[in-house]
């Protein structure tokens, strides 16, 4: 079947639609958490949170794009302030990726002009070879042809029986045989001539009649063939045959379009595809112009004002993250302005503000909080992720004793000065390593707060070394063994401060080595793990210094068709709050191994799922009810057309107590924008309790309203009397995008 569609889109008749000035996108959510029993970290009962969270994505040009985000989030509790937050981002990742799109447009457009030309003709070829072929089938397989070639039937089927009449009048001979009479010596008399005459008459007679009607009889033999072909050689019928022929050299020649087409075509496809993978490899400004010479691109088609852009990694107003290096300030939350830019080869970054809070502190509300504040800026020559040396200058207020552990009823926030010198160096794509030497001020007994002329004294005085930190990384991935080895290692002295989370007044050393192995074509993955200290801590006691290792391994096997197996040994940390208001941090080794299986059974879809998890602790150690205890649970997951079936059963054992759990729950698709979920439970404790739990569920995805989703569950958990304490949680949330 041959069609008329063009092959190439007319690129000259997109119109093109200017961009408005500014369009905006988003969501927002709305989240209401409700828990009506707590015990870990803290105690408390009928828990109740609301949180309030917008998302703007503001597109400027449809070329610069800057991320707004509003929350608010409150509750009842007493451990937990209320936050209220505004944060502006412009990140050039998402700029960059633009950039990168404008790029791929000019580019895969010029390509595509470029072919289309050579195409064209190609094409216009096809299409006129190609209306040839269908008028002439079309004409071929007209009910006219069959009509004219019946006429010509007719007409020819009185032409055999003239043709036999004058074959058989033509195998007849003229006149009498030819008779010889041989001469005698003597001359017979009348009687005997004539006898003799009408002998070889008669004889030659025979002959030719016996010829004649074997002629007849082969012309009657070949009469219907003389008929048939007298068809093929009259006018109409050769004239026929030979429209199909050239109908049989046209389609050949089509076929050979055809394949030059699609040829030119898969040359275009695999030009587009190698132009995007050089498009995803540029990293910078220098990259981009290196492109846009060898492509001939037209660098004014790209948006006024784009190098200096490219060299702005992030601007952050209002809320926003501080992670700089490991000796300075790392995930840190700051109130205020964060600055970074790499123009060329030279990089800047400044950032102030007033501390939240930072990683791991979490927002625990204190009783009268210090402020603090943070002041950083760096300056160097290379590229953030590539080659690079750096010097940072900070300067701000922070706690330096533990708030949640403080014996006073308010802690004071002392200045911290200090400077630091990072060096990176890039091996290859895939391998680098850093280093990075810091100093600081300190304050000594009785000088809290002294003169800053004397804290910016201690940091330029190189000949005492306690106020003085060193740390080393390092990052390789070798993806034909399929390995990848990641470690650090920080020494800090022992009156060394930063806006890190490490504890001070002791000399502390922390490593971190990390070692991933794929093996068996990537099948199994072994991941193992040692860690010694920990500085990212903000409820270790000032002055303890940690010698504590940390060891963690994981295997990981995946085999197409065959359950999806892992088996991991590693630590685990459980936080406490003492009567006295004292928080503490437990830690201890979990053992958990998870097997998974997915299947199809005609139209039956199913996933199987089993779990052992195994506590390593003891009592004293912690307060978490499910010390030293073992859990073993297996989930069987069926889904069916509109329908989503799952049973359970959880058996969990430690001292003293054991507890049986069987739950099954199913979800039913009711439309395509409502399903309903719902839900029981049955515990058996110590073989002498007994509870049902129950779960109920709606989702509702609403036009013009958005996706509303509400679930209530019942669970018994142990609880300090070693029996089952109720614990319902009910959640309300909203999610709208625009």
């Amino acid at each position: 079947m041959f069609t008329g569609q063009p092959l190439l889109p007319n690129i000259t008749s997109v119109a093109i639609k200017k961009p408005s000035f500014i369009s905006i996108h988003g969501n927002v959510q709305y989240d209401f958490l409700y828990r009506s029993f707590s015990d870990t970290p803290y105690y408390q009962k009928d828990f109740r949170q609301h949180t309030v969270k917008t998302n703007f994505a503001f597109l400027f040009s449809n070329t610069f794009p800057v991320q707004v985000t509003v929350l608010h989030r409150n509750s009842n509790s007493l451990y937990f302030r209320d936050i209220t937050d505004v944060s502006v981002q412009f990140s050039q990742r998402d700029y960059f990726t633009r950039l990168k799109e404008n790029l791929y447009q000019q580019a895969s457009q010029l390509i595509t002009v470029n072919s289309s030309v050579m195409l064209k003709q190609v094409e216009e070829q096809y299409r006129s070879k190609l209306l040839q072929a269908e008028q002439l089938e079309s004409w071929l397989a007209s009910p006219a042809r069959l009509q004219e070639l019946v006429a010509e039937k007719e007409r020819l089927a009185r032409y055999p029986q003239i043709a036999v009449q004058d074959s058989i009048l033509s195998m007849l001979p003229s006149g009498l045989p030819d008779v010889t009479v041989p001469g005698k010596p003597q001359l017979p008399d009348e009687k005997t001539i004539l006898k003799a005459i009408a002998d070889k008459l008669n004889d030659r007679l025979k002959v030719a009649g016996d010829s004649i009607l074997k002629k007849v009889d082969q012309w009657e033999q070949a009469k219907l063939k003389a008929i048939s072909d007298s068809l093929l050689k009259t006018k109409t019928a050769a004239f026929i045959e030979k429209k199909k022929q050239e109908l049989a050299k046209l389609k050949k020649e089509l076929a050979q379009f055809d394949k030059k087409l699609k040829s030119a075509k898969k040359s275009i496809a695999d030009s587009l595809a190698l132009l995007k993978k050089e498009i995803v490899m540029l990293r910078d400004p220098a990259a981009i112009k290196d492109f846009i010479r060898k492509k001939k691109l037209n660098s004014k088609e790209l948006p006024k004002g784009w190098q200096s852009l490219l060299s702005i990694r992030s601007v952050g107003l209002g809320r926003t993250w501080v992670d700089h290096s490991e000796l300075t300030a790392k995930n840190i939350s700051i109130t205020g302005i964060n600055v970074e830019l790499n123009p060329g080869n030279f990089y800047f970054a400044a950032t102030t503000g007033r501390i939240n809070y930072r990683f791991r502190d979490f927002v625990t509300a204190q009783s009268d909080p210090s402020p603090q504040s943070l002041s950083l800026f760096r300056a160097g020559v290379g590229k953030k992720d590539g080659n690079n040396f750096i010097l940072s200058w900070y300067d701000g207020k922070r706690n330096l004793l533990n708030p949640f552990n403080s014996t006073t009823a308010q802690t004071h926030a002392e200045r911290v000065i200090g400077m630091s010198a990072e060096v990176r160096f890039r091996i290859n794509e895939n391998q680098y390593i850093s280093a990075e030497f810091a100093k600081s001020s300190f304050h000594n007994t009785g000088t809290v707060n002294g003169s800053n002329e004397s804290l910016i004294d201690k940091v330029k005085n190189f000949k005492d070394h306690s106020n003085e930190a060193y740390s080393i990384k390092v990052n390789n991935y070798w993806p034909k063994a399929g390995t990848k080895f990641s470690g650090y290692y920080t020494k800090m002295g022992e009156h060394f401060q930063s806006f890190n989370l490490q504890p001070v007044n002791s000399i502390q050393e922390s490593f971190h080595l990390k070692l991933q192995q794929q093996l068996w074509k990537k099948k199994l993955t072994i991941d193992a793990a040692i860690r010694k200290n920990d500085f990212n801590n903000p409820f270790i006691s000032q002055g303890i210094s940690s010698s504590t290792l940390f060891k963690s391994f994981q295997l990981s096997l995946r085999i197409p068709k065959y359950p999806y197996l892992t088996v991991g040994f590693a630590p685990s940390t459980q936080l406490t709050v003492s009567g006295n208001q004292r928080l503490t941090e437990n830690m201890y080794n979990t053992l958990n191994a998870v097997l998974s299986y997915s299947s199809n059974f005609k139209n039956v879809s199913m996933i199987t799922n089993a779990m052992y998890l195994k506590f390593y602790n003891n009592s004293p150690d912690t307060g978490f009810i499910y010390y030293n205890a073992s859990s073993f649970s297996l989930m069987q997951f069926f889904y069916i057309n509109k329908w989503q079936l799952q049973s359970g059963l959880t058996i969990t054992e430690q001292q003293e107590m054991k507890v049986y759990t069987l739950e099954g729950a199913a979800t039913w698709q009711l439309r395509h924008w409502l399903s309903l979920t719902a839900g029981l439970k049955y515990n058996r404790a110590n073989g002498k309790q007994t509870q049902f739990g129950s779960t109920a569920g709606l989702n509702m995805a609403l036009n013009k309203i958005g996706t509303i989703q509400a679930s209530y569950d019942k669970s018994l958990l142990p609880g300090i009397a070693r029996d089952l304490v109720p614990v319902q949680t009910g959640r309300v949330s909203l999610y709208r995008s625009f």
